[in-house]
């Protein structure tokens, strides 16, 4: 475990051997993000906690790139003992997630259906059943499930069912949040340098 941990800050170290001020390429930072997970077990597509991804932000410092808004990002990832997490990290969750991680807003979707009325038994129907992820991909790729997602949405608190719920399920819906605000904060490094 100690080499893993040697592996996970290299570029780090490396980094700050060199005494630059800018934070690390973004490609660098990525590799992290994902390093850092895949010690963890899980997978870029796999769902992710608060509790996994907070300690991503202090090796990102340590990397020299101290996450702007990081608290808000965090709280935008799924609780460790939310409803969602503990039902996708059993083994028939775990092959649910490999199937709907295809979809476009899968993660998404299945987050909104166990958020409806009788939200944790829709959820445990698709997780426990051999077909759930049909379900998702219905309401992912078809116009007859775009159709279904607007009758869903005229439930109470179920509104906008068809649109993105702005959270970050995976390593890889964290690494597209990560590279926004990498590419705000640089604009906004050189917009500042561009004035006299």
């Amino acid at each position: 475990m100690a080499a893993v941990a040697v592996l996970l800050l290299l570029p780090a170290v490396v980094y700050a051997g060199k005494g630059k001020k800018k934070p690390p390429k973004f490609s660098v930072i990525r590799e992290a993000v994902y390093r850092h997970f895949a010690v963890e077990g899980i997978d870029r597509h796999e769902i992710i906690t608060q509790g996994e991804t907070k300690p991503l932000f202090k090796l990102l410092n340590q990397m020299g790139w101290n996450v702007p808004g990081r608290k808000v990002l965090l709280e935008r990832v799924p609780e460790d003992r939310s409803l969602l997490v503990r039902q996708l990290r059993t083994k028939s969750g775990r092959k649910l997630m490999q199937k709907i991680a295809q979809y476009p807003e899968g993660y998404d979707r299945l987050d909104r259906l166990s958020r409806m009325p009788h939200g944790r038994k829709i959820l445990v129907a698709l997780v426990r059943g051999p077909d759930g992820y049909k379900m998702i991909e219905y309401l992912t790729n078809t116009n007859g499930g775009a159709e279904m997602g607007k009758m869903l949405s005229r439930i109470k608190n179920n509104e906008h069912f068809n649109k993105p719920t702005g959270r970050i399920y995976t390593p890889e819906h964290l690494v597209k949040a990560l590279q926004q605000l990498y590419d705000e904060n640089r604009s906004g490094d050189q917009a500042g340098a561009n004035q006299p």
